[in-house]
This record gives C-alpha cells, structure tokens and sequence, in this order.
C-alpha cells in the first residue's frame, strides 16, 4: 500500500471564515492550517511556512523535514469537518515521506483537537462529510495497528531526475540556437533558427513542468459544501 495523501477529520475550532453581503471574502481553515504546521515542525520539521490562501481549496503550507525533504500540505474547510492533502514534493525514494506521515498520523491522534481522522488514498480522493462525521469516535484500531510499517510502500513516492534533466537540456538548447544566428545576413536561416528555438524552448518547458509536478497529486475538484 501506498502513503494514503488525503484525510477527513473533525477540528474543533472557530470557524473563521468570513463572509460579507453573502459572499465569501475570506475561505475557513487558516486556523487549523496553522495548527497542523505546528505539529510538522514539533516532529522536527524546519521552514514550516505561514498558510497561504488557494481561495475556494483552503490553505497551503510547506515545510522541510530530514535532509532537505520538501513537503506540502492544503487544507480545506467544511467546518467542523475538513480535508487534508499531505504530499511529498523532494527527490527521493519516498523513505522520508513514509517515516513523516507514520509520525503525522500518530501525532494526529494523539491530538484532542482532532477526531474522527479518516485517511484514503489519491485515488479515492478525501472521504465525505457524512463519512466522516459518522466514524467511530476512538477509533475501533488506532493509527498503527491500520497501517503498520509492514503494509506502507516506501518506495512509492520515488521521483525521477531525467525530466529535469531533458527539460534543462532543451530549455538551454532553445535559448542558444537562435543566439547562434545572430550575426547571420540570411533572414530566412534566421527565422528557421528561431522557429526551432521556440519549439525547444516549449517542449523543455513541457519537460520541466512535469518533472515539478511529477510527485504532486492532481488537485481534488472542490466540491461545494452539503448545504449549499
């Protein structure tokens, strides 16, 4: 099994979404945002960020932990019930995802402000509110004896250094062609040159943008509250 990203659990704090004629100004969860940072950074984790806002998604912070392993997390407000995303953004084998989530799990649980915690995997996306708010309250098995060591797939998160590579490799290649005419009298060598350096340049863009996304997880739709 891999890492399960997503979990849906109660928080008991202030709703602090704000609203105006209506409307939305400001979406809920900084305050459960900033609350989950402090628990990644008392794990050991360093450069936990202030929450920033993904409007309708919720928040998103980002923080290090072990050897310069870059993490993100996004959470969103239904309040009292929210959704966690957890991902591992760095070049490894996934080891230190595994061990920070194991960690983060417990922790959790260990947490009065925080109950009915139900992870999923990506594929299955973040459980529903009714789900949520209808689990068992403790828990009928604690966050261990769900996902030992044994069942967790460390090397699921592994990402690979070679679209970064091509991606340079291109990008570079697509900046320096055109450079090479520069001096050249004939116009239509000149725009050959550029038109060729414009599609290396694209595809290196393509090439980079993946290998930037390549450990994030698609984005969930956001779904509108129950009762809107």
């Amino acid at each position: 099994m891999n890492v399960l990203p997503w979990a849906g659990f109660v928080a008991d704090f202030p709703d602090d979404q704000i609203e105006a004629g209506g409307d939305i100004q400001v979406y809920g969860g900084r305050n459960v945002a900033v609350a989950l940072g402090k628990i990644f950074a008392d794990l050991g984790c360093s450069r936990v960020s202030e929450p920033w806002s993904a409007g309708e998604v919720g928040w998103e912070f980002d923080f290090y932990y072990g050897d310069r392993k870059n993490f993100w997390c996004r959470v969103q407000s239904f309040h009292p019930v929210f959704w966690l995303l957890f991902e591992d953004r760095s070049i490894s084998d996934g080891q230190a995802y595994v061990e920070l989530w194991r960690k983060f799990g417990s922790a959790l649980e260990r947490d009065p402000r925080f109950r009915r915690i139900l992870w999923r995997t990506f594929k299955n996306g973040p459980p529903d509110w009714d789900e949520v708010e209808a689990a068992s309250d403790p828990p009928a098995l604690s966050f261990d004896e769900e996902f030992p060591p044994s069942k967790i797939n460390a090397r699921a998160r592994r990402t690979s250094i070679w679209p970064y590579i091509i991606g340079v490799w291109l990008t570079m290649s697509g900046i320096g062609l055109p450079l090479d005419v520069l001096g050249s009298h004939n116009i239509w060598h000149q725009i050959r040159y550029f038109i060729a350096g414009i599609i290396l340049l694209t595809v290196g863009a393509f090439f980079l943008f993946i290998a930037i996304n390549q450990n994030r997880e698609t984005p969930w739709p956001f779904r509108q509250r129950p009762d809107s």
